[in-house]
């Protein structure tokens, strides 16, 4: 199914054959960071940055982009303002992990196996179609989770997820303000923190993306 998708998906968005780099990734995480800043617009978010030191990837950069930034995006998307998100990049037992952590809406249980399907989103239809990227929301099909999927694929990285749903708004059909100083069930910031999350986490190990390639 996933060979279909992707067969697909290389017509869609372009999927060509990798040209590897070195990549500094807390360089790379900090100015993608500092760029979706520019993008967000009037969203109130703390983005907090967890970057160990010298941490590089031999990789294709595009590819590296398109899967970071649609990452962020999401989490954005899904964390009401006035809330934060924690991107961090770690080595763990060699292999490097790139996580993206939100306090927001999170998955419900019944969803999770369908996040990276495609055509996938967190709310009603008609609550993100007019919505503009970075609104929260605005999730869309979820044609960005499911790119991500296929280039993890192609290109031999792993992603995974975990997710707790807001507790206060268990089903689809809940919703939240997008605000938590305007949720009716919190009494502060700390609150809406604990009570739902989602981490995307991309892991790349050593032999495939750590050693400098072979002329």
């Amino acid at each position: 199914m996933i060979a279909l998708l992707s067969q697909r998906m290389e017509s869609l968005f372009g999927m060509d054959e990798r040209i590897l780099e070195e990549v500094n990734i807390g360089l790379f995480l900090g100015d993608l960071c500092d760029r979706t800043l520019t993008l967000m617009g009037k969203r109130e978010l703390n983005i907090i940055r967890d970057f160990d030191n010298d941490l590089f990837l031999f990789m294709d950069r595009d590819v590296l982009e398109k899967v970071c930034v649609g990452l962020l995006k999401n989490a954005i998307e899904n964390t009401p303002d006035e809330g934060k998100i924690v991107l961090t990049a770690i080595k763990e037992n060699g292999v490097i992990q790139i996580r993206f952590k939100d306090y927001g809406i999170g998955i419900t249980s019944q969803n999770k196996g369908l996040i990276f399907g495609g055509f996938f989103h967190t709310q009603q239809t008609n609550l993100y179609s007019t919505k503009r990227p970075y609104e929260f929301g605005a999730g869309g099909t979820g044609s960005d989770l499911l790119r991500i999927k296929c280039f993890s694929k192609k290109y031999d990285f792993s992603v995974d997820f975990e997710s707790t749903r807001c507790k206060y708004i268990p089903e689809d059909k809940d919703l939240c303000p997008g605000r938590i100083s305007e949720c009716k069930y919190v009494s502060g910031v700390s609150e809406c923190h604990s009570s739902g999350e989602s981490t995307f986490i991309i892991k790349f190990t050593e032999d495939e993306f750590q050693n400098k390639p072979q002329n």
